[in-house]
């Protein structure tokens, strides 16, 4: 699919709607006790690092995708110098692309953690119905 500006502002829009549903779901689910104005604070301005990642950039190839995330990165930490999180979570030692931001603490993790470890039948390995978790897969 080629690129266009709209396609990726409308990706980026649509990104940043999921991250205030998100909110809405949980302050819903939680509501004795909703989320803090400071975290929320904190969460939409990662998600919004998130959605602008993932909405520009979800068409690019890895390797341009891999460059617009450290860039991001970089503009990032000039702009939230003064905050109390790691924008982008140089902590984790992977770059922006390779993490999720979540909802219950407002923190970066590595998508790779999520992946469950599997041990699979040589006899299934041909199996068509068989189905892998990965990182892309548990990404999309």
């Amino acid at each position: 699919m080629e690129f266009t500006k709209i396609r990726a502002l409308e990706s980026m829009f649509a990104l940043i709607r999921k991250g205030i549903s998100n909110v809405l779901d949980y302050n819903e689910s939680h509501g004795d006790l909703p989320m803090e104005p400071k975290a929320l604070k904190s969460y939409m301005r990662c998600w919004t690092l998130f959605a602008v990642l993932w909405g520009i950039a979800g068409s690019m190839s890895i390797s341009e995708r891999l460059i617009y995330s450290e860039d991001i990165a970089k503009y990032a930490i000039g702009l939230f110098l003064d905050e109390d999180h790691l924008f982008p979570p140089s902590s984790l030692g992977a770059p922006l692309l390779d993490c999720e931001l979540r909802l219950d603490d407002q923190n970066w993790h590595l998508w790779k953690k999520r992946v469950p470890s599997v041990e699979i039948d040589p006899m299934k390995v041909t199996d068509a119905d068989l189905i892998i978790t990965t990182v892309d897969t548990l990404r999309h």
